[in-house]
């Protein structure tokens, strides 16, 4: 029995040290001075049910690499850049399609600069502008066999 009561209180104590922070944005992210932060996320995003002829299905599976750098205590730097996968099924004349595309979207760079921060237990307040700049590094101009994909499925803008 004692046996058991220590291996339950080191697995208590151990899944205390494993937790994860809060899924939030992410210039929200606490970066130290002169560390990194690398965070992934996968997001799937579905658009179904649609009552026109064309009974459009849309999915875009996104998952956006995330690189924090803590410049100085109150200065962050970001740099986001998304891997897409982008697919649409409707209904043409021809029957049934599917058309798409995958790869790389546009990055972001952002900067982020605490100005005011309060912190207590169980409470924490920031004001903390931040300036960002997107670069078109996604494909724009992006065709299959039935012509120019529609803005939607472009990788970048």
């Amino acid at each position: 029995m004692r046996g058991s009561l220590l291996i339950a209180g080191a697995l208590l104590f151990c899944a205390d040290l494993a937790r994860a922070g809060p899924i939030t944005f992410n210039t929200a992210l606490p970066v130290t001075k002169g560390e990194f932060i690398l965070r992934e996320q996968v997001q799937l995003l579905r658009s179904t049910r649609d009552p026109s002829p064309l009974n459009q299905n849309l999915r875009v599976l996104a998952v956006p690499s995330v690189l924090a750098y803590g410049v100085t205590r109150d200065l962050a730097l970001f740099g986001i850049v998304p891997y897409l996968d982008k697919t649409l099924d409707l209904t043409t004349s021809a029957g049934r399609q599917r058309r798409g595309d995958s790869g790389l979207g546009d990055a972001l760079l952002i900067s982020r600069y605490t100005i005011y921060a309060f912190d207590r237990l169980g409470e924490t307040r920031r004001l903390a502008p931040f300036l960002g700049l997107k670069v078109p590094t996604g494909k724009s101009d992006q065709h299959d066999s039935l012509g120019r994909l529609p803005q939607s499925l472009q990788l970048g803008s």
